[in-house]
């Protein structure tokens, strides 16, 4: 096998067989390129084993989220400032009345019935309907009498003769 091979190997060593690693050993002992990659490579995987292991210093985590909080409140009360103002002018007060007015006239609008509706709603039976033709026909000829009547005996006259049609 030539390096490139064995280079694989120490990449994957942890990964290896134990013939595979003896192998492996062997080339490193003849192999003095092979032999330095294989120690940056297992001095790394100490380094990164090591880092895993640490705790973090109390300290310092104390100090940093010390750090953080201090920030924090400052940010949320120039914020509060900024909505605090916004909130007190009138003009902000009187756009939200206007707001909220065309949105309740918006809704009653969309709320109507339409045409269509209202006469598949409107009851059928037990109706009234007048012809209007018929009714003024009538109505002019009860004006046609020479006594003069009142407006409830015309009426009255006018609603017994369209009753009997």
């Amino acid at each position: 096998m030539n390096c490139p091979d064995y280079e694989k190997d120490i990449w994957l060593y942890d990964e290896l067989s134990v013939g595979e690693q003896q192998k492996l050993h062997a080339h490193l002992h003849s192999c003095e390129d092979c032999q330095k990659l294989f120690d940056e490579i297992q001095a790394t995987k100490d380094v990164i084993q090591r880092a895993k292991e640490m705790k973090p210093q109390l300290q310092h985590a104390a100090a940093f989220t010390n750090r953080v909080m201090d920030r924090l409140p400052a940010e949320r009360e120039s914020m509060s400032i900024i909505w605090q103002r916004v909130l007190e002018n009138s003009w902000f007060h009187n756009a939200m009345r206007l707001a909220s007015l065309v949105l309740i006239v918006f809704f009653i609008w969309e709320q109507r019935p339409t045409s269509y509706q209202i006469t598949k709603l409107m009851p059928r039976q037990n109706s009234v309907f007048l012809n209007s033709l018929a009714f003024i026909k009538k109505y002019d000829e009860s004006r046609k009498t020479n006594a003069p009547e009142s407006w409830y005996a015309r009426y009255l006259k006018v609603k017994q003769s369209t009753n009997h049609n």
